[in-house]
């Protein structure tokens, strides 16, 4: 139980860790093109 709880918090971090940086790197090249 606590090994699968683990491994699902970890999927989801790195999932929102993704995306965030995802976006990151959006702005950041909307930035640079301007």
């Amino acid at each position: 139980m606590f090994l699968a709880n683990f491994c699902y918090c970890g999927c989801y971090s790195v999932k929102s860790f993704m995306l965030i940086l995802s976006y990151m790197i959006h702005a950041f090249a909307l930035k640079s093109d301007l």
